[in-house]
Parts: C-alpha cells; structure tokens; sequence
C-alpha cells in the first residue's frame, strides 16, 4: 500500500492474533489449592500475583509492554486467597509477586495484615527485588521482619544519560538512599545489575559504572555491608519494545566490555559475575528469529540440545554448527539493527500497544527524554486502554482501608509444651523421598491438619519435629518413630486422624501417644531387616565364610571426611538366609555408629553396586 509493504493473512477471516486480556483480576479465581510437590521445587512457596502489569516503561523490557495496563487485585482479596491457600497447601513461605511489587498502592498495609496473622503461624514473607525509590518508612519497618538474603537494585546503567535512554526513572540519589535503607533494614550484602550493550552506550558508560560501584563502596566505608555483588547481562532487544529494531553486540565485543569490567572491579569487597555472552547471543536469534528457525529447532534437539538455560548443559559450539547445517545466518537475526518500515515477524501478533507508540518511544530514547509512568501521571498514548473495559486498576482511593481489619496475635500467657510419639509406616515410593523431605512433607501436612506443632525461638524458627531413625533413601519401613512438641494439648487420637487425612498413600500413621505416659528409656537398638534383591544372589557359602572370621573390617568416612575402621562381627547379630534372594539380618550399633544393612551385605555377599541398588530394603 503506498509503495509499504503490508501482512497478508494465510487465511481468510482475521487480520491479526489478539492478545488476551485479563481486564480485572478480582473477577478470575486465584488457584488455593495448587498440587504440591513431594520433592523440592526452584520456588518451593505460595506465590501470590498482586498485580499485573507495569507501565514504568522501561524501553528494553518486553514483559512491561506485553502486559499493560497496570491492574491490581484488591487488598481485602490477596489477604482472603493468602489464608486459604495458606490452609489448603501447608506452606510456611509466601512470596508477593507482580513485575513492581513495591509499587502496589496498599503493599504495605496488606504486608502488615498478612505477617500479623502470618507471625501467629510462623509463615515467612518474601518480596521479589524492589525498585530503588519505593521504600516507603512503613515498607521499611514491616521488611525489617522478613527474611533477608541479598538486597537487589537494578540501575541497568551507570550514566543518567544511559539511563535516561532506557527509561529507567531511577537517579543516583535513589539508588544510594536505597543501599542506605537496606542497611537501616538489616540486610548485609546487596546486589547490582546492569546491563552492557544497550542502545547509544558508550565507554563514558561503562566508566560510570566503575565509579558508581566504587563510590558504593567507598559508601560502605564503616563496613556496613559484608559484600557488595555486581552482576552483568547483555541486552538482547525483544519483540514489542522500543527497542526491538535496535542491534546486539557480538560476541567479540561483549566478552571484551565484561573483562574489561571484571578488571576494572577486581577488588577486595566486590564479586563481579555474570551471565555467559554466548547464552545471549543465542538468545538474539530466537528473540527476533522467524519462521524459518522451525527447523533450525528441529535439527538443535536432534543434535543433543537440551536444557540450554542450564551452563552445564549449554554447547555454544553445537548450536553454531547447528545453524551453518540448517542454512541460517544467525548474525542475520541479532547483529543486524531493523528498519521501522520492515514487516517484523511478530507484526500479526496485536498486543495491544500500538507499533507507532512504540516508535515514538524508540525516538525520545535517542533524544533522551524520559517518559513518565502513566499510573501516577498523564496517558501515555500507548494505545493499549479503551477506558471503557480496559482501563488501569488500583486501590489508591483507599489505602487508608486496605487491610484495616485488625488481627489479633496469638498470646498465650503461660508457656506450655505437649510432647508426643508418632509411629508410621513408610513404603511404596515414599521411600525414595530423603530425610530432609520427609521433615518438609510432614512439616506441611501438620499444617494442613491445623496440629499447633510448637517452633523453636530465634530468628529462623524451626519447627519442634524429630525422627528418631534418618532412613536412608531407598529403605521401606515398618515401623518409624517421630516426636513433636505441641502448642496445645490434643487427644492422640486427634493428631493421628487428623494427619491421616493429610499424608500422602505411602506413609501410614499407625499409632499415637502422649510422650509422658510411655516408657521413653533406650530399649533395644537393634534394628531389623528384610532385604529382597532383583538382581543377583544370596550365596550360603558367603555367609558360612563371615561366620568362620573371627573379625570383619569394615570402614566407614565420618562427616570430616576421616575413615574409621570397624569389626563387622561386632555389628551383625542375625543373618537367616530364607532363599538366594531373600533374608533377614539383625544389627545393633557400634560404639554408636549404626551400620546399615546395604553395607553389611555387601561385605558378607560380596554383591556389587547394581545388586544393592535394585535390592528392597525393608526395616521392621
């Protein structure tokens, strides 16, 4: 059309793929009752999305554009759907999550209601990294509270001017009044991102980065913080951005800015990382790749490429030789800056913010002039709200309301403690779950079932629960003992329905008892045991050798590391041979150390590795 080159649908009926939008998030159900895993997870917690949507307008960040407007879901509803899901899953960590958390109007009057009764059951908060310039005193004294690991701020760039270009309406005021309020908060190490590569940089840029850290840590003159941690990624330019026709850095040039940055920061008190060039340079081409990168993805999974997000698993190598073999330039995707009149290969997918907004943007970016965050200010013109029915949401007008229940604290004016013995059973494939599982499972399944288990003082409680027996994965058992401490006092017959209901299939509660009305002295250590192989065989000249030796050594490495050198005979009670793949064998300790079965017939049987992995264990 007028000598422009126009998208020609493939088929008949439709000009564009519309994006689906969630128009008010207090209309869509929050899921309360998620399934939850056995083992552990990457964000072993409850997750709460407060809000959706960003409109800071950073011009290199798609997720800001993709999903406008700013919408966010009512205070009175996040605290509702945090004490069901809270209840249904047993979790004892919840995370607050949006793409600006600390920019929710009522964060911190819905952080103050959920630690007042989160505090009553030892549920912990945690915040993603908040944006310099949205610590609010209020914000600053409920965080003191949670548990702090690293304090992140994400300049993105060392020059106001860099900054100005992307958009990013922090200064350097903002960024050193937040190290100051992370330190008055308790957090002893922060962290620093920028990102090298964007648009206009220069070395006056990089250069800026070097003085910022190090006037950071000159800052830090007093020690406040143990260590400061810079960390560098490549900008890569992503679909619907301003900045989604503008070039990346090769690979040459970024290894290049990063050890130039590594030498410039090489001091004490400072660890620099960052994220490997060539994942970024792969990450261009299938930015910004089309469809002729289908069978480029095809020939990648059959040459072997798996799990690339992962160092251990990404071949730079094998995906370069994956490209030349499929025809594909991959400079042709990334190196290569786009003209705004080119059709783009993601041009029929219509998210809502219009292409000329978007060219707008990318001009005043090379003017650099700022845009301002329309929640707080004018319409930016982004073409994105109808106004009508979708529209940005925020609970402003009423944060003086928000979370204005108020929630009592637990008090219990004497201190008292109800100790109990727990005996269950554990086979099937729960026997695959480890020590440190089981504790979790158990742990959460006590929630669930609303048993008051008592916690430990001191900044990181832990819950009053032990196991008298670490079963070694792998090994069923017939009868485990653990012991909680209790809050309350509940009948035993309570506890045990109660957590019966909540235990996966495999772990059986087969007895409850009040701990004080049983004999709780060391009766008999020894420990009994069924063992089956699949593979290989019990010979019974095996066992009439051991039982000829008048001693048997046996080692075994402490947790230093130091071998220790035992006599199996001292060991082994019982060994009753019921076929070539089954018997029975009776230990007790050795000056205190528990020798396991698995070791014991290897020894005796001389079986190999694969025998004794594929064997059922069984403790009685």
């Amino acid at each position: 059309m007028d000598g422009e080159p126009i998208l020609t649908p493939k088929k008949s009926g439709y000009l564009a793929v519309e994006r689906a939008v969630v128009k008010d998030l207090n209309d869509t159900p929050f899921p309360d009752s998620p399934i939850i895993p056995y083992g552990k997870p990457v964000h072993d917690r409850l997750r709460v999305e407060i809000a959706r949507g960003c409109t800071r307008g950073c011009r290199f960040c798609q997720a800001g554009m993709i999903y406008r407007p700013v919408r966010e879901r009512d205070p009175d509803k996040i605290i509702s759907s945090v004490k069901t899901a809270l209840g249904k899953t047993g979790y004892e960590d919840l995370s607050l999550l949006s793409l600006s958390t600390g920019d929710y109007t009522c964060i911190s009057s819905v952080m103050e209601k959920i630690m007042a009764f989160g505090e009553n059951d030892n549920v912990s908060i945690s915040l993603p990294s908040l944006r310099a310039g949205t610590l609010t005193p209020e914000l600053m004294e409920l965080i003191k509270r949670v548990r702090k690991t690293g304090f992140t701020i994400a300049p993105e760039a060392g020059s106001q001017r860099l900054r100005n270009v992307i958009n990013k309406m922090i200064t350097e005021a903002d960024i050193f009044r937040t190290v100051d309020n992370a330190f008055l908060m308790g957090w002893r190490m922060i962290k620093l991102y920028f990102m090298i590569g964007l648009p206009t940089e220069t070395q006056d840029d990089l250069w800026a980065i070097v003085d910022m850290v190090k006037r950071l840590k000159a800052h830090n003159k007093d020690k406040k913080f143990k260590k400061i941690n810079v960390s560098f990624g490549t900008f890569v330019p992503k679909p619907h951005t301003p900045f989604q026709w503008e070039s990346q850095i090769d690979l040459e040039t970024a290894i290049g800015k990063m050890n130039w940055l590594k030498d410039q920061l090489n001091m004490k008190g400072i660890q620099v990382k960052w994220q490997d060039p060539r994942v970024s340079i792969i990450e261009g081409v299938w930015s910004r790749g089309d469809r002729k990168l289908g069978q480029v993805l095809i020939n990648a999974w059959k040459a072997g490429c798996r799990f690339d997000g992962w160092s251990d698993y990404f071949n730079y190598d094998r995906w370069i030789n994956v490209f030349k073999e499929s025809g594909v330039i991959p400079t042709a995707y990334s190196f290569t800056p786009m003209n705004e009149k080119r059709i783009l290969p993601w041009d029929h997918i219509n998210i809502g913010v219009e292409k000329k907004y978007l060219i707008k943007e990318r001009k005043r970016a090379f003017k650099e002039q700022r845009t301002t965050d329309c929640r707080n200010g004018d319409c930016s013109g982004c073409g994105v709200c109808d106004f009508k029915t979708i529209k940005p949401i925020s609970f402003q007008q009423k944060e003086s309301d928000c979370g204005k229940e108020k929630v009592e604290k637990n008090i219990h004016p004497i201190e008292q403690s109800f100790k109990y013995l727990i005996k269950f059973k554990k086979n099937g494939f729960a026997r695959f779950l480890a020590h440190l599982e089981m504790i979790k499972i158990f742990n959460r399944s006590f929630r669930r079932a609303k048993i008051p288990v008592k916690y430990s003082a001191g900044f990181h409680p832990m819950p009053k629960i032990s196991f008298r027996d670490t079963l070694p994965m792998g090994m069923q058992s017939e009868n485990e003992e653990m012991l909680i401490t209790l809050d309350l006092f509940l009948e035993p017959e309570t506890i045990a329905r109660r957590l019966s209901s909540e235990l996966l299939e495999n772990i059986e509660i087969i007895g409850c008892y009040e701990f004080s009305k049983i004999n709780s002295t060391v009766g008999d250590d020894n420990k009994t045991y069924w063992v089956e192989l699949k593979d290989g065989f019990f010979k019974e000249k095996d066992l009439e050798w051991f039982n000829f030796q008048q001693s048997v050594n046996i080692e075994r490495k402490n947790k230093k590391g130091k071998i220790l050198n035992f006599d199996l005979k001292k060991a082994v009670e019982k060994v009753e041979l019921h076929s070539n793949k089954k018997l029975k064998i009776i230990l007790k300790p050795i000056e205190k150390h528990i020798i396991r079965p698995t070791q014991a017939i290897k020894i005796i049987f001389n079986l190999n590795k694969e025998d004794i992995l594929t064997a059922l264990i069984t403790k009685i």
